[in-house]
């Protein structure tokens, strides 16, 4: 047989697809919506790394200035020679080192030589 389709099932049909489409269209908008609060957080997280990037050059060039600077006044300046610091004796009776053998010293703690001449 025939199927007849009666006009209240087309209407059915028609708010059905009405209905869907308010739906399909309403989800497209909050996902195009959430694309761009998504993409604008992007946006800003790239924004802030960029300008903490451009900061952190900016230091870098400055330290790079000022070393250039001190390495050039370090080398145009006559070297001073270095002497040694004069050399503190100790004399202690007690110990067993003459003053002839060169520096030395008493050790407060228990102490292991580990090489010759220590």
């Amino acid at each position: 047989g025939k199927t007849s389709i009666t006009d209240a099932d087309i209407r059915i049909a028609e708010q059905k697809l009405e209905e869907s489409k308010g739906l399909s269209e309403s989800g497209m908008i909050n996902l195009l919506e959430s694309d761009v609060e998504q993409m604008t957080q992007v946006l800003a997280f790239v924004e802030a790394t960029l300008s903490f990037h451009r900061s952190c050059t900016d230091i870098l060039e400055n330290l790079s200035g000022t070393l250039q600077s001190h390495m050039s006044e370090t080398s145009s300046r006559p070297r001073r020679e270095v002497k040694p610091a004069v050399q503190a004796t100790y004399d202690d009776d007690d110990d067993d080192f003459g003053a002839d053998s060169g520096p030395c010293c008493k050790a407060i703690f228990d102490f292991e030589a580990e090489n010759d001449g220590e």
